[in-house]
């Protein structure tokens, strides 16, 4: 690098560092005289703020002092009346300097110490008698109303109707055992309105004893476009007095010539040594560019001989084969990339310049006028072509090849350059894609009972196969490109819903489950299809869809004549389920009778078992009375003869003893007898729910059930613990005992069989109890065992079985008890029912069983 060529960038360097320094400088300067004029403005806007306050300040003090000499004349005088009020008035106001208006009053507490307006001069608002004691603005001010006070004090402000600011002026005074005050209202408005017009904003807040300020008029935020802001703050008839002065563009101080200067000292002087230092650089740049210029061109020389052979490289490995040709009969060729060799199994140098054969003598002889033509028609043009043509090689093979090209000019000579690309692969997989489309047509076209049509999103007909000729009654050729509202719908809104189908397969690229469609033929008849649809890609790289259709008319007439041959045999259905309610209410209640007879019948043989029993300790007690009976008559005699001896009064009083313990025992056992009758008659004649225990109550039905078994060699065996308590219904428990073992007496020992029935627990909780009956009798054939609980149903019907003892016992268990009843095979033989009962039983439900 030559030493002017490094001085180039150190005198740039120095040049922009010299404009950066003069520009600051300018800077600087015209900052200085912004400041200095500020500094001028900001003083001249303090002279003028401070004589507008004391403007202000002069008209509180003419009001104040007016307001004193009005105090002084009812703190002078005991009786004022209206007219010296009045006069005092006229003088005060013909006294004001400032020409403004002076509204005065004057109130004074009554005998009741209401605060009320005895004399007003230009003051509308309070006329005379008005009470003022509630009014706060003036109210407020009534404590400082003591003979000391000599000041006078500013009332709470207040908004006037039209919105703005106002308060009272007042001075308190306390004359002659009364308090008064006299008063001057202050409109803010009225007050700003006497300043002149300086091009300053005023902002005052006023705040009373130490409150909060308020903003009488303006606001807290400077007005805007305000240059700055003079503050003023004093005190003033007991309040704070804020002043806030806004300066306005406006202000008659603003020097905007200084503003000016300073401005053209800024940009001017910014503008100028911009322009000379980019004419300076502009010049340097140019002498550089001058030296650059020679060594680039140089460079360049170099660079375009690398390119050249960079390019023949690159075109070599090109995929397909990068040509020139002249525009002759023989296409002559000027250059051919290596290529050519796959492409035609040939060297380039055996067809460039036609050294060994020409490049038209390789195109099949069917395109080579076709191929001519087309080249040179699109070469008027002066546009690229791309032409598709066979080339046949020496040895026979026919390659497809796609020729793109433009001509150019070289030299004054026209010449194509292109490119040849093999694409013998894309034919021949096109010409398997076209036999594989013919063979689908085929397909499609002779599929029988099948319609098969293509549709673009828009719903419009692509194909039309012969199944859908048939269906519709349109041929191909009338189909295609017509909407299908036009072709097989009756109305648009199936179109449209039709429409729908094929964007959401569009959207979701599923099939449609089939669907029934109602559709219309060619000759206004109504068919029914079934339908499906599914999407598929045309060769325009667009989504088109196939709907297949099967004509299902034919069954939707069937299924209309069974739908009213159903709706026939329902109206015959509900009319029979109708008489079958009927028939079900009165079996219902003749079952209902059955069961009351059933319960009727185990009493009257509870009756007869307990008549049965008590016969004996009622017989032995009538016999064993009757012999004492004699025995006290043959006692009698002797007594009566003298003839008693010792030893007959023994035997008197032992044999009296023998018959008083028989009579006792006896009637104890008939006593117990008809005390277990009494409750387990109570209990089965009724649901009465109360607590009991379970042992004691099986034991009781047991008792009274003795005489069924006592002359049989069958026996009862029980092993229940004691203290289980049930809160139960002990009258259908009982009724379930009783039906059990008379079921067992009944059915399990035929022909004299000695048996033997068990009645204990097996699974005890807090919750529930398992009581488990069983006999070693015969039990019941598996085959009978799922129905031994329906109703009616027994092995000795016209034998004396009714068919509802355990059907009576299935239903006290599981509607009155809420419990389960289980019937589980034996031990051996015999059967074996578990019966699983809540400790609680639920409450009574209205149930005919439960009657």
């Amino acid at each position: 690098m030559s030493l002017r060529t490094r001085l180039y960038p150190l005198l740039r360097l120095l040049i922009l560092l010299l404009a950066v320094v003069l520009g600051v400088a300018c800077f600087a300067a015209a900052a200085w005289l912004e400041r200095a004029a500020t500094q001028t403005q900001r003083a001249r806007a303090q002279q003028d703020a401070q004589r507008v306050t004391t403007l202000l300040n002069n008209w509180l003090d003419t009001r104040r002092q007016a307001l004193r000499g009005m105090a002084a004349l009812f703190i002078g005088s005991d009786n004022v009346d209206a007219h010296e009020f009045a006069k005092a008035a006229d003088a005060l106001q013909s006294s004001l300097e400032d020409g403004g208006h002076l509204p005065l009053a004057y109130a004074e507490e009554d005998s009741r110490g209401r605060l009320r307006v005895v004399y007003t001069a230009d003051l509308n608002t309070l006329p005379p008698g008005t009470d003022i004691t509630t009014l706060a603005p003036l109210a407020d001010t009534l404590r400082y109303a003591t003979e000391e006070n000599r000041s006078t004090h500013l009332g709470p402000l207040f908004r006037s109707r039209l919105g703005d600011w106002r308060a009272y002026h007042v001075y308190p005074i306390a004359h002659h055992g009364k308090r008064g005050l006299v008063f001057t209202p202050i409109d803010f408005v009225t007050m700003i309105d006497t300043l002149p017009n300086n091009g300053m904003m005023l902002r005052l807040a006023v705040a009373r004893e130490n409150g909060k300020p308020h903003f009488v008029t303006g606001g807290e935020r400077p007005y805007p476009g305000s240059l700055m802001t003079i503050p003023v703050q004093q005190q003033r008839v007991g309040a704070t007095w804020s002043w806030y002065w806004d300066v306005l563009p406006g202000y008659l101080g603003d020097q905007w010539y200084v503003q000016s200067l300073a401005n053209l000292i800024r940009y001017g002087g910014l503008a100028g040594l911009l322009a000379l230092c980019l004419s300076t650089l502009v010049l340097l740049e140019l002498y550089a560019r001058s030296q650059r210029r020679e060594s680039e061109l140089a460079l360049a020389h170099a660079k375009l001989e690398e390119s050249e052979l960079h390019y023949r490289t690159l075109v070599d490995q090109m995929p397909g084969t990068v040509f020139r040709c002249r525009l002759d009969s023989d296409w002559t060729m000027l250059y051919l990339s290596p290529g050519i060799v796959q492409l035609t199994g040939l060297q380039p140098d055996e067809i460039v310049l036609n050294r060994r054969y020409s490049y038209n003598a390789l195109v099949h002889p069917d395109d080579r006028e076709w191929l001519g033509q087309q080249v040179k028609h699109a070469l008027i043009d002066e546009t690229p072509y791309e032409i598709e043509y066979r080339l046949q090689t020496p040895d026979g093979k026919v390659r497809w090849v796609y020729e793109r090209g433009r001509s150019t000019r070289i030299g004054g000579e026209m010449v194509i350059d292109g490119v040849l690309l093999d694409i013998s692969e894309r034919k021949a997989a096109e010409a398997e894609r076209e036999n594989a489309m013919r063979t689908l047509r085929a397909i499609i076209d002779n599929t029988p009972n099948v319609a098969i049509q293509g549709y673009d999103p828009e719903g419009r007909v692509l194909f039309w196969n012969h199944a859908s000729e048939k269906l519709f009654g349109w041929r191909e050729e009338e189909a295609v490109g017509h909407y299908a509202h036009e072709v097989m719908f009756a109305d648009v809104v199936d179109h449209h819903n039709f429409v729908g189908v094929l964007h959401h397969l569009a959207a979701t690229g599923e099939t449609t489950e089939p669907t029934e469609w109602p559709v219309r033929r060619r000759d206004g008849t109504q068919a029914w299809t079934l339908s499906t649809q599914f999407a598929i890609d045309l060769e325009n790289g667009k989504t088109g869809f196939v709907c297949m259709d099967v004509d299902i008319t034919v069954r939707k007439q069937y299924e209309d004549e069974l739908r009213n041959a159903r709706d026939q045999l329902e109206e015959s259905v509900a009319e029979r389920t109708r008489e079958l309610r009927e028939a079900n209410e009165e079996l219902k209640q003749a079952m209902h009778q059955l069961v009351q007879s059933e319960k009727l019948a185990s009493l009257g043989n509870l009756v007869a078992g307990i008549a049965h029993e008590l016969n004996t300790p009622l017989g032995n007690t009538v016999t064993v009375s009757s012999t004492l009976r004699q025995k006290v008559a043959e006692f009698d005699t002797l007594l009566t003869e003298n003839r008693l001896k010792r030893s007959e009064l023994g035997a008197f009083v032992a044999t009296c003893a023998e018959a008083a313990l028989l009579i006792e025992k006896s009637a104890q056992r008939a006593s117990e007898l008809i005390s277990n009758f009494k409750q387990v008659a109570v209990d089965t004649a009724s649901t009465r729910r109360r607590e009991f225990d379970l042992k004691q109550t099986v034991e009781e039905v047991l008792s009274t059930l003795r005489p069924q078994f006592k002359h049989t060699p069958h026996r009862v065996e029980t092993d229940l613990p004691a203290n289980i308590q049930l809160q139960s219904y002990p009258g259908p428990l009982e009724q379930i005992i009783t039906n059990l073992v008379t079921n067992s007496l009944t059915h399990a020992f035929p022909n004299g069989r000695t048996g033997t029935i068990r009645i204990g627990t097996a699974n005890v909780n807090d919750n529930q109890v398992q009581l488990v009956y069983q006999d070693d009798g015969v039990g019941i054939p598996e085959s009978l065992q799922r129905r031994v609980f329906d109703p009616f149903f027994t092995t000795r019907l016209g034998q004396g079985g009714s068919g509802l003892g355990l059907y009576i016992v299935y239903n006290l268990v599981h509607s009155v008890l809420g419990g389960r009843l289980e019937l589980s095979p034996g031990e051996g033989t015999g059967v074996r029912f578990i019966l699983t009962l809540p400790r609680i039983a639920p409450l009574p439900q209205e149930n005919p069983t439960h009657e």
